[in-house]
């Protein structure tokens, strides 16, 4: 695995490098990827590590979620959680 202790300061690699951890660190139920699609451009993907049942996907939960940069996955990321967090609410008996 790399770190950013292992790449040259200020470089584009080692920024990647901690963004990526930043995302796996604030959203652990996805599993985030940086795919490089050519010297010059990069995806960023993730997957959530459970089953999206077609009442969650009717919800608007998404199994897989791309962008082509950092702000927007974490604000498609952002805004699935608010999903799953309104579907467990309405699954809950009432007390």
């Amino acid at each position: 695995m790399t770190t950013p202790q292992h790449l040259p300061i200020g470089t584009e690699a080692c920024r990647a490098v901690q963004q990526l951890a930043v995302l796996r660190t604030t959203y652990p139920g996805w599993e985030i990827h940086r795919i490089l699609d050519s010297p010059e451009r990069a995806t960023w993907t993730a997957t959530l590590r459970r089953e999206v049942t077609p009442i969650m996907r009717s919800d608007g939960v998404e199994q897989h979620v791309e962008r082509p940069d950092v702000p927007s996955l974490a604000s498609a990321l952002a805004h699935q959680v608010a999903l799953l967090h309104n579907h467990r609410a309405l699954k809950r008996p009432a007390s």
